[in-house]
């Protein structure tokens, strides 16, 4: 997995015709807290050893990128609280958002205390979140015009003023999926260290999207998420006491609101 492979579903997700067909369950959601807040808690592991190593440079990568799929799954989710005038799934989003910000200060924490010795990696990777926070903004733009979601945005006054471009079509899928090869450097990570636990994320995300959508001739992100197989959330494990299950793919889709697989 790339970072170019991430922000590829960052955009994709943010295509407006999704939110019509996005309808997360009960479940979906905490799996996608309960994700998030995973590998959050991996990254705050590897953030707290004294010192600064290639490994830590490549997991604050890891955070930075995640944090714009995050960002805008959350907005996606929310913006159908919008719609429907409800509140539903906005509250999950937030605290994913949360554990992401407290993560991104911990990283910019570490980088101010990285050291001459490392100048060089703390000023590539400062240069990559600049980026990714724009494309951030550039990704969220119409939703935040649209659906008053200021504070999924990095920038909602330069969101915004990107939304102005994005309602007037001067980003097509096509253009938007081009440029990112030529915004983010190829020398930028993949196979990031907490990899495993940012796929759930990813699958998280999958599970609430209708299965109409999901071809891997779209992205190639889709191979590794298909066939599905995730972990029931530890929630369920808790409240009920049943042991771990594992769910393919079609299962969850089968599966009623409130419970999978039953």
């Amino acid at each position: 997995m790339t970072t170019h492979d991430l922000l590829e579903f960052a955009v994709w997700l943010a295509r407006p015709h999704h939110v019509q067909g996005v309808a997360p369950t009960g479940w979906a959601l905490h799996f996608f807290r309960e994700s998030s807040h995973r590998l959050c808690r991996r990254w705050d592991q590897r953030f707290r050893l004294a010192d600064w190593t290639p490994e830590t440079a490549r997991a604050a990568y890891e955070v930075f990128t995640a944090d714009v799929v995050v960002r805008v799954w959350s907005a996606v989710i929310t913006s159908r609280d919008r719609l429907f005038n409800e509140v539903y799934a906005e509250p999950f989003a937030r605290q994913a958002v949360l554990g992401q910000l407290r993560m991104r200060r911990m990283v910019l924490e570490r980088m101010l205390s990285a050291g001459a010795a490392h100048h060089d990696v703390v000023q590539g990777l400062n240069e990559f979140r600049r980026n990714s926070e724009r494309w951030t903004d550039l990704i969220l733009g119409r939703w935040v015009a649209r659906y008053e979601l200021d504070d999924f945005a990095v920038d909602a006054a330069r969101a915004r003023d990107l939304s102005n471009g994005a309602d007037k079509g001067r980003f097509s899928w096509d253009e938007m999926r081009s440029s990112l090869k030529n915004a983010f450097p190829l020398w930028a990570p993949s196979n990031f260290p907490c990899e495993e636990h940012l796929l759930e994320l990813l699958r998280s995300v999958v599970v609430a999207l209708p299965a109409a959508v999901l071809q891997p001739d779209i992205l190639p992100l889709f191979d590794q998420l298909e066939p599905f197989i995730a972990e029931e959330p530890q929630t369920r494990r808790r409240t009920t006491g049943e042991p771990a299950a594992v769910l393919s793919y079609a299962s969850l889709r089968r599966s009623s609101p409130s419970e999978p697989g039953t």
